[in-house]
């Protein structure tokens, strides 16, 4: 008898919101720290990945009336398939009324950096998967 495969371990789910900040026709990408998953690769900012089955609530920063004209356009979630867990990311599209003093409390990552990107230049081919899943699903009308 040949051996038989064994099963394949269920990977565990993890949910986030992908926030797709919009100011002036550029969009705010960071670079994530090295250190964490997807280390290096440039992506929206993001929630911290769940566990839980619900998504988490978006930043408080991002849904006051002050700092965003149009908030909480919450958009179906995308799938990506890590080795090791999927993720299901929400994107949510936030339009800034000004960037200045814009902060990002829950989202933000210490080691990474960020810059904002005109829409116009952004080549979606040298980007990673995960962040072109995310921009063609909240983005659909640009890309």
């Amino acid at each position: 008898d040949l051996p038989v495969r064994a099963p394949k371990k269920k990977r565990p789910v993890k949910r986030t919101l992908a926030y797709l900040i919009i100011h002036d026709d550029a969009l705010f990408l960071k670079t994530r720290p090295d250190n964490a998953i997807l280390g290096g690769m440039i992506t929206p900012p993001m929630s911290p990945w769940q566990k839980r089955r619900g998504f988490p609530d978006p930043d408080p920063a991002l849904i006051d009336a002050s700092v965003a004209r149009s908030h909480n356009i919450i958009m179906p979630a995308v799938h990506h398939v890590f080795t090791h867990l999927e993720l299901r990311a929400r994107p949510v599209i936030v339009h800034l009324i000004s960037p200045d003093g814009f902060t990002l409390n829950e989202t933000d990552q210490s080691g990474s950096s960020a810059q904002w990107y005109p829409l116009d230049d952004l080549d979606l081919d040298h980007l990673p998967s995960l962040t072109r899943k995310i921009l063609r699903r909240g983005l659909a009308k640009r890309f």
